[in-house]
């Protein structure tokens, strides 16, 4: 809040006035207030209290290097200073008002525009001193209350007490009382701060104070939010302090509240109920486990087959107006049947046929990810033929190469998948995959275990599937593969 108010005035030029009063602190430490006399924003110029500063001694050039950094640290820079502080202000004191080196006179030296006066109130007291002092008879009631003063001083009981202090600070404009954290007040006992601008209590500035008994603040308004709960937990709780006329404080913030008592703030929302908390995080928790555990359990395969087909998707609406094929298909097959694929596929295909096809070992691209040189493949050839055996059934990648094709299937609408079943295998053991290919292509299939007493047949058939239209009754016409899916009845 300090610094939002000095800010203010330093943008605004306002001219200032600083009031300064020596003093010994509460802790028993020399120390000296510094208030500020400024307008803010342009209003009627305003007393604020800036600091409570200790000092190391009391020497004129000290307290001037202590005055000067307390400005400094507030916001007030040399450079404005030297422009917009226009008096300063303190007791008559010889060390502030000394001619040759005051605290006033190293001032106006440093400051030539400054101009220093004294406060009168110490002269007027002085003045009333010395009246005393020709009254013979009230001068007798003087040297009674000296001589109660200091025996009571000297007294043992007195070194204890002594120390139980209180301070006034009311009707001084103070918008935070935060200044208490620094200023070592650990025996404080009675604090007054009736009618200031502060309207937020710091909980380190209570616990600064661990000997208070009773604190006043009457007159001043609170802002009736989280920002004060602790606060009215406090007041309501603590036995130790007695706080005056805590259920008449009213709220001034937010303005909804303005008017109502503070003691009267439902807190209950401020609060962190801890145990509900971790019940709800460990509920979650569980929650969350047991979705998980389920979906890889029963979803496993579906998410695996929607994440595939987004991934198709997205390679072919970026590759939608790319029609070029560099092959004229992919073969997809399984590390154990690679003998089969180089030795009898390859040679028939590539040799006598003159297709050109990508395989794995030799077409991939160094470096690049495994999904997308396969992704890469599938969509630049205009088929993608599927070497499948048990082991491929088993196989995780070729598991993902057959999912990337069927989408291209699906999402193109021509027939760009070629199965080859090198081995009889029973129905159930077929992926959901194959069992939609064969619902939708089932004449498409070729066995080459079927094929032995006749493999010419079975290349005539391939090199007509890899010749064919891509749309699918084309080549309805030219696979009539009688035999149907391997291990699987005719009227299945």
């Amino acid at each position: 809040m300090q610094k939002k108010i000095v800010h203010s005035i330093v943008t605004s030029s306002s001219k200032l006035s600083v009031l300064m009063d020596e003093a010994s602190s509460i802790s028993h430490k020399s120390a000296m207030i510094v208030n500020v006399k400024v307008s803010v924003d342009g209003a009627t110029p305003e007393l604020l209290f800036l600091e409570l500063v200790e000092l190391e001694s009391q020497r004129a050039k000290d307290i001037e290097e202590a005055l000067l950094n307390c400005l400094d640290t507030a916001g007030f820079t040399e450079e404005w200073l030297q422009k917009n502080w226009v008096s300063f202000v303190s007791d008559g004191a010889s060390v502030m008002l000394g001619k040759n080196s005051g605290v006033a006179t190293r001032l106006t030296a440093r400051y030539p525009n400054l101009f220093t006066w004294h406060c009168m109130n110490h002269r007027l007291e002085l003045a009333v001193s010395d009246a005393v002092d020709e009254v013979q008879a009230v001068n007798h009631f003087k040297v009674f209350l000296e001589k109660i003063h200091n025996l009571y001083s000297q007294s043992n009981r007195n070194s204890r007490t002594d120390k139980r202090s209180t301070l006034l600070l009311s009707n001084t404009n103070l918008r935070s009382l935060d200044f208490l954290l620094h200023a070592n007040l650990t025996e404080l006992e009675f604090l007054q701060v009736r009618q200031d601008a502060f309207s937020v209590i710091s909980e380190p500035v209570m616990q600064s104070l661990p000997a208070l008994v009773y604190l006043d603040m009457q007159g001043n308004s609170f802002t009736c939010d989280c920002d004060n709960a602790w606060f009215l937990q406090w007041v309501i709780t603590n036995k130790q302090t007695q706080v005056s006329d805590a259920y008449n404080f009213e709220c001034n913030f937010p303005p909804n509240l303005k008017g109502r008592k503070l003691l009267e703030l439902d807190v209950r929302s401020c609060t962190v109920d801890v145990g509900f908390v971790c019940y709800i995080s460990t509920a979650c928790a569980v929650m969350v486990v047991m979705a998980v555990s389920f979906t890889h359990h029963f979803l496993q395969w579906h998410l695996v087959y929607a994440y595939y087909l987004l991934l198709a998707f997205l390679y072919n609406t970026k590759h939608k107006d790319k029609r070029a094929h560099p092959y004229d298909a992919f073969v997809s097959y399984n590390a154990n049947d690679e003998h089969w694929v180089l030795g009898e596929l390859l040679p028939k295909l590539e040799d006598e046929q003159g297709w050109r096809l990508c395989l794995h070992h030799r077409d991939f691209q160094p470096g690049k990810p495994i999904m997308e040189n396969i992704t890469d493949a599938i969509y630049g050839s205009r088929k993608t033929i599927c070497v499948i055996s048990h082991d491929y059934l088993a196989s995780e990648w070729c598991s993902r190469e057959i999912q990337v094709a069927s989408f291209r299937l699906f999402d193109e609408q021509k027939d760009v998948l070629i199965l080859v079943f090198l081995e009889d295998i029973p129905m159930q053991q077929l992926s959901p995959y194959h069992r939609m290919r064969r619902l939708l292509k089932r004449q498409t299939y070729l066995s080459w275990s079927r094929a032995v007493a006749h493999p010419d047949l079975f290349w005539e058939k391939l090199r007509q599937a890899l010749e064919t239209r891509e749309d699918p009754a084309g080549e309805h016409l030219l696979l009539s593969v009688g035999d149907g899916i391997p291990g699987e009845r005719p009227d299945q």
